[in-house]
């Protein structure tokens, strides 16, 4: 999986010049190991052999009315502004690589330069661009590229707190019954960039009905499919948090909160 993800996501940082994939002059590497810069001259070789560039021009009004439409459904702007409105971290951009080839393997990597810092999410946009979709698809789009854009500051909050996380969390098998993200710090980040979804919703969905439908989703993906058991509890908790805080307080403020809570709770 890491040689997959080192070949797809650090293929970001190299472009075309004519026939030949050079290494970007913005971006550098987006995943380690950097397994696509030994194999640049296969691809170099496929993409002549296929005939690649010339397929992917006759294309280019097929992927720019996917572009649109994935820009008219998901309002990026608006997350954008919430996260910025409740955590310390900033961004100067935002780039969504969007592939049929990601299936569930979203990841996103930050760029940062001495004034620039540029956010990439890799995500797959599902039913978005396979025809009509009504709000729950949506919503689950939304959450997709949500929750990787989210991690881009909570992952940073979580730092300030490391040291809590890794002891409220120790018990792995409590909180997390998946092969993966077997460390405290990776799972608590996965519950909170999850949680943070909901009152997001909360500040955004148009009902209360709405509301619940698309919370009972994601905990049911949370829970049934990814294995993050206690993932309810924690999403309710966070929620009702976010719903007392003070008028100046941010999600920051909710983490020594959602800690005392977790390291109460029992399974």
């Amino acid at each position: 999986m890491s040689r997959y993800l080192g070949f797809r996501t650090n293929s970001y940082c190299y472009a075309f010049e004519d026939d030949r994939i050079r290494p970007s002059r913005v971006h550098w590497n987006a995943y380690w190991p950097d397994t696509f810069r030994p194999r640049r001259r296969l691809v170099e070789d496929f993409a002549r052999t296929s005939g690649f560039r010339e397929f992917y021009r006759a294309n280019l009004p097929h992927y720019q009315q996917q572009i649109d439409k994935y820009r008219r459904e998901v309002p990026i702007r608006q997350m954008w502004q919430w996260l910025e409105e409740r955590f310390p971290a900033r961004f100067d951009c935002y780039r969504v690589v969007l592939s049929p080839l990601l299936g569930g393997t979203h990841n996103t990597h930050g760029f940062e330069g001495d004034d620039y810092r540029e956010a990439v999410m890799f995500v797959s946009a599902g039913a978005l661009l396979q025809g009509d979709i009504d709000d729950a698809d949506r919503a689950r789009v939304a959450r997709a590229v949500f929750t990787e854009i989210d991690h881009n500051y909570v992952n940073s909050v979580t730092d300030l707190f490391v040291d809590r996380v890794n002891r409220v969390f120790a018990d792995l098998d409590k909180w997390n019954r998946q092969n993966s993200y077997r460390s405290p710090y990776m799972t608590f980040n996965e519950y909170m960039t999850w949680a943070v979804f909901i009152p997001y919703l909360n500040d955004t969905a148009d009902t209360e009905d709405f509301l619940r439908e698309v919370n009972d989703a994601v905990v049911d993906q949370m829970v049934n499919s990814r294995q993050f058991v206690l993932f309810r509890q924690f999403s309710d908790k966070l929620l009702e948090l976010y719903r007392q805080r003070g008028q100046s307080e941010t999600i920051v403020d909710l983490y020594p909160g959602i800690l005392d809570w977790a390291r109460t709770l029992r399974k």
